[in-house]
């Protein structure tokens, strides 16, 4: 009998809605000219993200390159906080935009948690209890 395959976690189901926005945002900052390292790697993992989780969705190539994009994807939001939170441009940004950077960052994590090493997310990569 031959042993059933898991469905796709809900992980990975919402880990395409940080993986879209981020590509999309961050290819249009650099078609814009706002392009730094960051933008950039996070532009290119997203979006190789997106096509590995599309095209071979059980491969531990895609589960390399879907952690990658989101640690990248999180680091990026917690760029985006610093910058809500340094004196730049004139001020710390509201309370209510460093409330939000901060809740967005951690919803993130979260997600990076539960895709990376999540006991549903592990056995759809057939990973095993490492």
């Amino acid at each position: 009998m031959e042993k059933e395959r898991p469905s796709r976690p809900p992980s990975h189901k919402w880990a395409f809605v940080p993986f879209v926005g981020a590509a999309a945002v961050n290819i249009l900052l650099v078609a814009g000219g706002f392009a730094d390292f960051l933008g950039v790697a996070v532009a290119a993992v997203a979006v190789l993200a997106i096509l590995f989780s599309i095209t071979t969705p059980r491969s531990k190539v895609t589960y390399g390159i879907g952690t990658s994009a989101l640690v990248l994807i999180v680091i990026r939001a917690l760029q985006s906080l610093y910058f809500h939170i340094s004196p730049q441009n004139g001020g710390p940004a509201s309370w209510v935009a460093i409330i939000g950077t901060s809740v967005f960052a951690l919803l993130l994590f979260y997600l990076l948690y539960h895709y990376a090493r999540g006991e549903k997310s592990r056995a759809f990569f057939g990973l095993g209890d490492s």
